[in-house]
């Protein structure tokens, strides 16, 4: 089980809209090779989907949601991972609202032992000048 934590964090003096936070998660296996994909710049593939385009939001009940200047948000999702996942890469992403401006961020964790329970955070601070 992972517990998947993306913080917002605004230190501008406006209010940021966004209109989603979005996040794929994928892993590694014991067993896999690993191998460098041209793809994504000759990074770490990860082979194995868990979790493709989730969503930290309700999209059926918010149609965008904010961060208030000066203000941290902590944004939580909860999921499992199966038990030959060695290595799990968690890409999150979010777009400002009425724009085509898009931030992202990655965060990749290594299974510690077992059947441990582990929390993947992601952090994005928002920059301090208003837009």
């Amino acid at each position: 089980m992972v517990e998947l934590v993306a913080h917002i964090e605004n230190r501008g003096k406006v209010q940021h809209k966004f209109q989603n936070l979005d996040f794929d998660l994928y892993y590694l296996a014991k067993s896999d090779k690993i191998e460098l994909s041209k793809s994504i710049n000759n990074q770490v593939f990860f082979p194995h989907t868990l979790v493709k385009g989730g969503s930290f939001i309700n999209k059926e009940l918010y149609l965008e949601f904010w961060t208030e200047p000066g203000v941290k948000d902590k944004y939580s999702y909860v999921t499992r991972v199966p038990v030959e996942a060695e290595v799990v890469i968690f890409h999150v992403w979010f777009d400002y609202q009425k724009s085509t401006f898009e931030q992202w961020f990655d965060k990749v964790l290594r299974r510690r032992r077992p059947y441990a329970t582990h929390v993947a955070e992601a952090t994005k601070a928002l920059p301090e000048e208003g837009r």
